[in-house]
């Protein structure tokens, strides 16, 4: 009779233990895929972020060859000064 009682205490400590490992299993996988989701938003800026850089990169690099180009041909006079009577 104590045999069968301990095993039934046994299988009940077991079924408990396996409940908590359960929950604590379904928390980790609740914090796994919240912090693969911030991560995904880090990924999504940075490209974001270099793409900008890129093409700012690009857009001034043209306009730089432009100027160096035609940079002869384009002047800046200063503003004409009037004199008081």
């Amino acid at each position: 009779m104590e045999l069968r009682t301990a095993m039934h205490q046994m299988d009940t400590d077991s079924k408990v233990s396996m409940a908590r490992l359960e929950g604590k299993v379904d928390s980790l996988k609740e914090s796994s895929d919240s912090t693969r989701k911030k991560v995904d938003d880090l990924v999504r800026w940075k490209t974001l972020i270099l793409g900008g850089a890129v093409v700012l990169g690009v857009l001034l690099s043209g306009i730089f060859a432009l100027y160096t180009k035609f940079g002869d041909r384009i002047t800046i006079a200063p503003a004409p000064t009037t004199t008081a009577k």
